[in-house]
Parts: structure tokens; C-alpha cells; sequence
């Protein structure tokens, strides 16, 4: 069980997102697939300086799940507030690859005004038996 980090920038108009598992700075948005989990893992968001905080995410709120997906409630432990820099939650054991859930994350931008995106985080291992 790994622990996937979500870093978050503001870079006008668009909130941008990599994660830990790459370099690559994309533009969040409702097709995005932030975290590609393993069933157990960590998943942390985390913000940098151009954002002020993360106000909040609300898991399951997901208005598309790409084909070869299907929308389950995949978390043990819903992301929560760590800090206004920072939140986690944790993957269930028992979901199984194809399983992804939509969320909200609204942020605060330092010139106070919020955004709010609606990616996914899907679950890629394991198959199910």
C-alpha cells in the first residue's frame, strides 16, 4: 500500500495538477484521472504557494466516469482535513481494478476567490478475482 501524492498549482484560468508518479503539470479538469490507486493506498492532495487553501473535497459527486470504469464508493477512510494545505484519505481493500470515484475539491485563490474542479481517482489494481 503506497502512499499517492496530488499537488496542486494555479497557473490563470486553470487549477493544474501532477502527482507523484510524474512530472508533468496538466490542467485538472472533469476528465481527469488524478491518482491511478492500488486497493489499501494513501491518497494525499496538497497545495502550493498560488493557492491560499483547499476549502474541501466531496467524494462521490463525479457527473462523468470514463468508459471502463464504474463509479463505486472507493474509499475506507474519505479524504479529510490535514491542514488548510493538505487532505487525505485511504483507497478501500476491496475495490478492484476499473472501480472510480468523481470528487469535488474546491480551493481558495490568493486573490480569495474559490474554484472548483470535478476529477476522478480510479482504481487500477487489483484484478478482480
Amino acid at each position: 500500500m503506497a502512499t499517492i501524492t496530488i499537488y496542486l498549482t494555479y497557473q490563470a484560468p486553470n487549477l493544474m495538477w501532477r502527482n507523484s508518479e510524474s512530472d508533468q503539470w496538466q490542467v485538472m479538469e472533469e476528465t481527469s484521472k488524478t491518482a491511478k490507486t492500488t486497493a489499501g493506498d494513501t491518497v494525499v492532495w496538497v497545495i502550493d504557494n498560488t493557492i491560499k487553501k483547499i476549502k474541501d473535497i466531496s467524494v462521490g459527486k463525479s457527473s462523468k466516469i470514463d468508459s471502463g470504469y464504474k463509479w463505486k464508493d472507493i474509499w475506507s477512510k474519505k479524504p479529510k482535513k490535514d491542514s488548510d494545505t493538505q487532505y487525505s484519505g485511504v483507497v478501500s481493500t476491496s475495490m478492484y481494478r476499473g472501480d472510480a470515484d468523481g470528487y469535488d475539491i474546491t480551493v481558495k485563490l490568493a486573490d480569495n476567490t474559490d474554484l472548483t474542479v470535478d476529477p476522478d481517482v480510479v482504481v487500477e489494481e487489483p484484478e478482480k478475482p
